[in-house]
Parts: structure tokens; sequence; C-alpha cells
């Protein structure tokens, strides 16, 4: 007969699987949780999301405007989700990503 897990198991199996999805990526270093928080949509000043959906990120700059990698490919920044004349204290290019879209895209502080 398998061996069945008990509820109380279960339940902690679910629980735990339910934190590591709402965990901040490994890249995402709390120290800038609340900025990231801060951030706005320019167009709805609506959230960027949390720490969990923002991160530090590859971009380039095509001949469309900006591109990051989100899911290991390329993808394109709509231009009402680029924050403009933000302090960017992470050195890096930001991408707070939802649902595979690009909420919010800051540039590291040099461009």
């Amino acid at each position: 007969m398998p061996n069945i897990p008990s509820p109380p198991v279960i339940l902690a199996m679910v629980l735990a699987a339910t934190v590591a999805v709402a965990a901040p990526p490994a890249d995402s270093p709390g120290t800038y949780r609340d900025w990231f928080q801060s951030l706005r949509q320019p167009k709805t000043g609506m959230g960027c999301c949390s720490i969990a959906d923002c991160r530090l990120t590859e971009y380039r700059l095509g001949p469309a405007g900006y591109e990051v990698v989100v899911e290991d490919r390329w993808v394109r920044v709509p231009e009402d989700r680029i924050l403009r004349g933000i302090t960017n204290p992470t050195g890096r290019a930001v991408a707070c990503v939802w649902g595979g879209e690009i909420q919010c895209f800051i540039t590291p502080p040099e461009t």
C-alpha cells in the first residue's frame, strides 16, 4: 500500500509551495524592497507590483526601443511602461513583470 502523507503534512507542503511562489526572485535584493514597492506605472499611477515581481535584468536598446529578458527571451518594453526621471539605486536595469507582461521598466543610472 502506498505511503500517503497525513493532512497536516499535505497542508505544510502546500503552504511551503505558496511561500516559494510569493518570494522575491533570487536577483531581487531585499535591500530595495521599499523602492520596488514605491514604483508606479507612468500611464495609470498603479503600482508596478511588488518585490516578487521586480528584478534586476539585462536590457538592450533595439530598433523598436528597449528590450529586456523575460522567461529566457527578449521582449520589447512598451513605451508607456518606462519610468523616466527616477533615481535607480540598484545600478542595473529593473523590470517588473507580472503574468509574463512588463509592468514597469527602469533604466540603469548611466542611461
